[in-house]
C-alpha cells in the first residue's frame, strides 16, 4: 500500500510503500532515539539520510 505522506522535518512530499518494501528499508538508522524524538510518521529520504 503506498502513501503520499509530507515529511514531518522539511515539508517535502514524498511516497511511503510500506515497511518492507519501501525505499527506506535499505538504511540503518543510527540515531534512532533522535529521530523518533523529532518525527512521528515517516520522513523523506533526504531527512532519513541524516539520521543514518
Amino acid at each position: 500500500m503506498t502513501r503520499t505522506l509530507v515529511c514531518e522535518l522539511c515539508g517535502r512530499v514524498f511516497e511511503c510503500k510500506g515497511s518492507l518494501f519501501c525505499w527506506c528499508a535499505r538504511y540503518k538508522i543510527k540515531k534512532l532515539k533522535e529521530l523518533s524524538k523529532s518525527a512521528q510518521d515517516c520522513v523523506c529520504e533526504s531527512c532519513l539520510k541524516a539520521y543514518s
